[in-house]
């Protein structure tokens, strides 16, 4: 019988606890916060899987623990950069906020894993599709994902941050930000405007200049060369 114990206290934890809930998959949650050591070995006993919703940090510490109190079974993380001996990694392909999500959200986010093991080993009774990638490739994976959501939500920070500093009302600088989105999901092939397609290199320079002694002026300058050798390909 499949009892997974979600290990946890912090976003992921929370999220993924809705999602076993809402799949009528039976489970617990231990935080060390929250509950004592006695009340974890309760719980190990009875489990099939054990879920680590912690910190990479964390990780080296708990996978080897976990045996050592008896848990004799499945044990999971999610962390999208590294493998840990005597685990198994199932990253989340998604981005998870403070707050939980509308039910019908939760079975269609995707699990992204290196094992060897089938889905219903894996995470039984989840509806959520799960693709196996080659472990050689899993920090890359992690690196698109760090790059596509960290790096596109400060680039947006950054912009709406300045569209205040200038007065700019957050009703029109939101607009942008949506229209661009949008574009992006529906139409991603010609969603890139402006100075780089059209590669207005005066204009180009003249925005490097204007930001002299910004810090992201380098990140603009990056950009500028990404699109010069790869932007075309990913058209």
């Amino acid at each position: 019988m499949t009892k997974i114990l979600i290990i946890g206290s912090g976003r992921w934890a929370h999220h993924l606890e809705k999602s076993l809930a809402l799949a009528g998959v039976t489970h617990t949650r231990w935080a060390r916060k929250t509950h004592n050591e006695d009340q974890l070995v309760e719980q190990l006993e009875t489990a099939s899987h054990v879920w680590l919703a912690i910190s990479d940090t964390s990780l080296g510490e708990w996978v080897p623990a976990l045996p050592e109190l008896g848990f004799r079974g499945l044990i999971l993380h999610s962390s999208g950069a590294l493998e840990i001996p005597g685990a198994h990694s199932v990253h989340p392909l998604m981005s998870f906020g403070p707050h939980l999500y509308p039910d019908d959200f939760y079975p269609r986010y995707a699990f992204v894993t290196t094992s060897s093991l089938s889905h219903q080993e894996l995470i039984p009774g989840l509806p959520n599709p799960l693709t196996h990638i080659p472990l050689d490739k899993k920090t890359f994976y992690h690196a698109m994902c760090v790059l596509g959501g960290n790096g596109s939500v400060l680039l947006w920070q950054k912009f709406l941050f300045e569209m205040r500093q200038m007065g700019i009302s957050t009703e029109s600088s939101t607009l942008y930000v949506q229209r661009v989105c949008e574009n992006l999901l529906t139409q991603s092939s010609t969603a890139l405007t402006g100075p780089l397609v059209r590669q207005d290199q005066i204009t180009l320079q003249k925005d490097l200049e204007a930001m002299t002694g910004d810090p992201f002026q380098t990140v603009l300058a990056a950009m500028i060369v990404a699109y010069r050798h790869q932007g075309k390909e990913l058209l």
